[in-house]
């Protein structure tokens, strides 16, 4: 079951701009790497980052860190992930791991995925 997105902050009504071809996708990424992400965790993070057991999802034996665009997002998976943490974009692709892609929203309507090799071209076309 897929869940309606109701857009909750300018991140999110940006991402039904961008979806909706009413702005490019390079626009939103410059949103999107200074806008606030959540993180889900199955475990707590300390301070220093540890402890992070992100919510992962498998794509054609890739795996894809799941991340929202707003907090409220996180519940629909509260039981998997009980604690979130959040940061800048910036800050969360320059840690995900290389062969890691992003899934943005998963189990909204509004939401995207970019593959590893979509990750490193961001990093490095908009220097993360």
């Amino acid at each position: 079951m897929v869940e309606k997105l109701t857009p909750e902050n300018d991140l999110e009504n940006l991402l039904i701009k961008v979806q909706e071809r009413q702005i490019g996708f390079g626009e939103f990424i410059v949103s999107f790497l200074e806008a606030d992400l959540f993180v889900p965790s199955g475990s707590e993070v300390m301070p220093d980052g540890s402890g992070m057991a992100p919510l992962l999802f498998e794509k054609n034996g890739v795996h894809m860190l799941g991340v929202f665009t707003s907090m409220s997002k996180v519940k629909l998976f509260k039981d998997k992930a009980p604690y979130c943490l959040s940061m800048k974009g910036r800050s969360l692709l320059a840690r995900i791991p290389s062969g890691f892609g992003l899934v943005v929203n998963p189990g909204f309507d509004q939401g995207f995925e970019i593959p590893p090799s979509g990750l490193d071209d961001i990093i490095k076309d908009f220097e993360v």
